[in-house]
């Protein structure tokens, strides 16, 4: 049985070097400026310009209406001069407005999610917010790796305060075809822009690369007619199994070794496992095994001296299906309530501001301050050098954040 599993195996890597090995990893400027999550600063700064662009010549919003009808399928004849594309307007990700000689026709809502977690009623107030505007038609999107159904938390009352967006509402994934085949679109339409149209390539390997689809087509074809030749689907079923147990194994020692690193930079964490009385280990179990309940985020939490009500934390997202590092400055729980404009979350904020030499961090209603780590979880699980790499990232940014919100007394 061993040497089958071993043949199988060999089989595997076979394939992938036919298909994907020894091939140099094309140069992204994407991933080299920002990292490859930054759903704010990369993914919907990108994706607002590819909707505002307007070929030179013709004035015209081709990728606009290709956008609107084609991946959304909202139909009707709209002005597309008298449109207009915001970025981060009322918090909004992406809003597109559509007007006609002062008349409101409609609005889309764009909510751009890569790994982080749904805010209070996020879609619902944002919905809320665009109507205040006066525009009666409004098209609400979750746009996910993967096409994902919004949370209950982002929905709110939306189903019951307002219908008809609630049946408007589309749930896009990056990885669906008729999002990347726009992507395509763009490219082909930016014909006479060169810079442009190898900006869009790059973006759309990336978006490949985030979402997996980068191997879709002759390796995974290849690997399914692997699996159904003999016992190979037999022997994939143990192999599955051992790798939900090695990856636990792994996670635990990569979560011990974070624990040392931030014991040696005198900050000490306990564990987190967001359920009460939740080990690490147990939190790292539920998480990767099939069929669990209770994914939520764990991972360790330091309390910050002088704050009653803030954390400094370092944790896993595992609620959104592709895990992820993020580490920063939390609120403490404290159900249906937020810790944005009180005194101390203020004031981290003002210090983190003026003191953190760290690279641009995200605040939320009850963080003033998070961001993802460069490295990945599975990456860091599956390779030493990027596990010290992780590793030192966490326990120098983690130093510089307690060094900064710990400069002046909270309160």
């Amino acid at each position: 049985m061993e040497q089958e599993h071993k043949t199988l195996l060999n089989f595997v890597r076979l394939l992938h070097k036919a298909y994907k090995g020894g091939r140099p990893k094309p140069f992204n400027l994407f991933s080299v400026l920002r990292t490859a999550h930054d759903e704010v600063n990369l993914h919907s700064r990108f994706l607002a310009a590819l909707l505002d662009h307007r070929d030179h010549g013709t004035q015209k919003r081709e990728n606009l209406r290709d956008f609107t009808q084609t991946v959304l399928g909202i139909e009707g004849q709209f002005d597309w001069t008298e449109s207009s594309v915001h970025r981060e307007r009322d918090n909004i990700d992406i809003l597109i407005t559509i007007e006609n000689q002062s008349a409101h026709q409609l609005a889309i809502v764009i909510e751009n999610k890569i790994y982080a977690r749904d805010q209070d009623r996020q879609l619902d107030r944002y919905v809320e917010t665009v109507s205040g505007m006066g525009f009666e038609e409004i098209h609400p999107v979750y746009l996910t790796l993967h096409g994902d159904d919004p949370s209950s938390v982002s929905l709110g009352c939306m189903a019951t305060s307002d219908p008809e967006s609630y049946e408007r509402l589309k749930r896009l994934g990056y990885s669906s075809e008729v999002f990347q085949n726009w992507l395509k679109g763009c490219q082909q339409r930016a014909f006479d822009e060169p810079e442009l149209r190898g900006s869009i390539v790059q973006y759309l390997r990336l978006v490949r690369e985030l979402t997996g689809t980068d191997r879709k087509g002759g390796y995974m074809g290849a690997l399914k007619e692997l699996l159904k030749q003999g016992n190979n689907l037999s022997l994939a079923r143990h192999i599955r199994k051992a790798l939900t147990e090695s990856e636990i194994e792994l996670e635990v020692d990569l979560w011990k070794r974070v624990k040392q690193d931030l014991g040696q930079i005198d900050l000490d964490f306990e564990d987190d496992g967001h359920v009460p009385g939740r080990t690490i280990e147990e939190a790292v179990a539920n998480c990767h095994r099939p069929n669990s309940r209770n994914k939520y985020y764990y991972g360790m939490v330091c309390p910050i001296a002088r704050y009653e009500t803030l954390d400094l934390r370092v944790c896993i997202d595992a609620e959104t299906g592709v895990p992820q590092f993020c580490y920063g400055v939390s609120g403490r729980y404290r159900p249906e309530k937020t810790l944005e404009g009180e005194d101390e979350y203020a004031k981290a904020r003002e210090l983190l501001e003026q003191h953190l030499n760290a690279p641009e961090g995200t605040k939320s209603p009850t963080w003033p301050y998070w961001r993802y780590a460069s490295i990945a979880p599975d990456a860091a699980m599956s390779s030493q050098e990027d596990a010290n790499k992780l590793i030192a990232e966490i326990a120098e940014q983690m130093k510089g954040i307690h060094k900064a919100v710990s400069s002046s007394p909270a309160k």
